[in-house]
C-alpha cells in the first residue's frame, strides 16, 4: 500500500485553521520532533499545548518560541507567554 503524507503546516492551511489556537495536544507516539521540526511558529500560536514526550530539543524550541513550562502531568503542559497577563488558578512555573 502506498500512503501520502503531508506536513502539519499544510493540514492547518488546507483547513484554514485560525492563527491562534486555544489548545493543542501533541501525541504522535515519539514523532513529536519530526512533526514540529518544520512548524511555522511565526504564523501560528498555541495558547496552551500538551506534549506527550517532549524531547530536550522540543522543550528548548518551545521556550525559544515564547512558551513556558506550566507543570508536569502526563503529558506536559506549556502555555504561551501571553498568559503572563492572564490570571489563572494555577501558579506559573513548576509546582514541585
Amino acid at each position: 500500500w502506498q500512503r501520502r503524507t503531508t506536513t502539519f503546516h499544510n493540514v492547518l492551511e488546507r483547513f484554514q485553521v485560525p492563527k491562534v489556537i486555544h489548545y493543542f495536544s501533541l501525541d504522535v507516539e515519539g514523532a513529536e520532533d519530526m512533526v514540529m521540526n518544520t512548524f511555522p511558529w511565526d504564523q501560528y500560536t498555541f495558547l496552551a499545548i500538551t506534549v506527550e514526550r517532549p524531547s530536550v530539543q522540543l522543550k528548548q524550541t518551545l521556550k525559544d518560541k515564547g512558551y513556558f513550562y506550566k507543570y508536569q502531568v502526563h503529558p506536559e503542559l506549556y502555555l504561551h507567554s501571553s498568559y503572563d497577563s492572564i490570571q489563572t488558578f494555577i501558579p506559573r512555573g513548576n509546582l514541585e
